[in-house]
This record gives structure tokens, C-alpha cells and sequence, in this order.
């Protein structure tokens, strides 16, 4: 009895530390994502795309809306808390404009249950003319669950972003009704845009 209950403590113990070093292993990885597009229409309008909610909206799967937490606009440093609805569950995640430069360059800071992510678009002038839109993504997941499906929810991302960056080229291309408001009209509502195209939650 003795024997068998020290094997079963030792089972135990070995089961433990196996986890634990998984865990450890995936909390020290970055899980990354990172996809590209061509879009016939130059980086200023493709910028626009990517920072007005109502063109958000169009394009960002899950996407609902943003709320402003300060007053800065579309410049660093300005927060807003965003709201997701994937897979009819409802997520809202705290986000933080890191660097913008319109309209080549826009970087994010994420923080949602279980995960932070740095996010960044890049515009460059496409050699064939138009925009080269780029996303790349860098999250870190913490907690057991979130940690052990963190390859899973980055194939999952990948797989959004390539369908959301697609969307995006299709309505940006298309014949456009002429719009008079700025890119910052509602504060930080680029924030969002670079959440969902790479993120999806376990």
C-alpha cells in the first residue's frame, strides 16, 4: 500500500513538473503573426481604413465599437477600451496608441484576459504603385489555459488576418463615396483595427 501510494505521489509530482515546464516554455515564447497585402490606392487612403471606425467597422470581423478614454486623438499615448464579439462571446480589451505616423505607420499596445500583444501596420509604396499594407503581431499569454492553447490561437489569428486584410483590400479598391471625416474624428478608433485582424480568443 505504502509503495503504491509513493508511486502515485511520485506520478503526481512528475505530472506537475511537466506542466510547469510547459508553461514556462510557452510563457517565454512570443506567439507571432504577421501577413502583408497589395492594395491598388496610395498609403494615405489605406491609412484611413485603418483608423476611421466606420470604415473599421466594414472589414474587422468581430469589431463593434471603441470607447475613447482621453481626449489625445489619433496621436501616442491616447487609450481607449475596445469591444469584440467572437464567436458570440463578447471581449473588451484595453488598448494604447504606441506610435503613430501617418500615414506610413501606426503600433498598439493590447491587453485583454490572458494575453498583451504589440501590433504594428506598416504602409510602404508598392513598387507596382498602390499600398503594401503589412500587420505584425507579437503576443504573450499568461495563465494555464490561455498558455497551453496559445499555438492554437495563433493559427486561428492568422488565419482571421489573412481574411480581414483581404476584405480590406476588396473594399479599399472599390469605388469609394466621397467622406469628409478625419482620420482621427473619434479619437483612438485605429486602436481596434490592429487588435482582431491577428488575435482571436481561445
Amino acid at each position: 500500500m505504502a509503495k503504491a501510494l509513493l508511486h502515485g505521489l511520485i506520478v503526481v509530482l512528475v505530472a506537475l513538473l511537466v506542466i510547469g515546464a510547459v508553461m514556462y516554455a510557452l510563457g517565454a515564447r512570443t506567439q507571432n503573426v504577421k501577413s502583408s497585402v497589395q492594395i491598388s490606392r496610395p498609403p494615405a487612403e489605406v491609412f484611413a481604413w485603418v483608423t476611421q471606425p466606420d470604415r473599421i467597422a466594414q472589414w474587422l470581423g468581430g469589431w463593434k465599437e471603441t470607447r475613447p478614454l482621453d481626449s489625445l486623438g489619433l496621436s501616442a499615448g491616447a487609450r481607449s477600451v475596445d469591444v469584440m464579439e467572437i464567436d458570440g462571446r463578447r471581449y473588451e480589451l484595453n488598448v494604447r496608441i504606441v506610435k503613430v505616423e501617418p500615414p506610413s505607420l501606426l503600433q498598439l499596445k493590447l491587453e485583454g484576459e490572458g494575453f498583451q500583444s504589440t501590433v504594428t501596420y506598416m504602409l510602404q509604396d508598392a513598387e507596382s504603385g498602390g499600398t503594401t499594407l503589412t500587420v505584425n503581431s507579437a503576443s504573450r499569454y499568461s495563465g494555464l489555459m490561455p498558455r497551453l492553447m496559445g499555438a492554437m490561437v495563433t493559427s486561428a489569428a492568422n488565419e482571421k488576418l489573412h481574411a480581414d486584410l483581404d476584405r480590406l483590400r476588396k473594399l479599399a479598391e472599390a469605388p469609394q463615396v466621397p467622406t469628409t471625416q478625419p482620420a482621427s474624428a473619434d479619437g483612438t478608433g485605429s486602436l481596434s483595427a490592429l487588435i482582431a485582424p491577428h488575435w482571436s480568443c481561445p
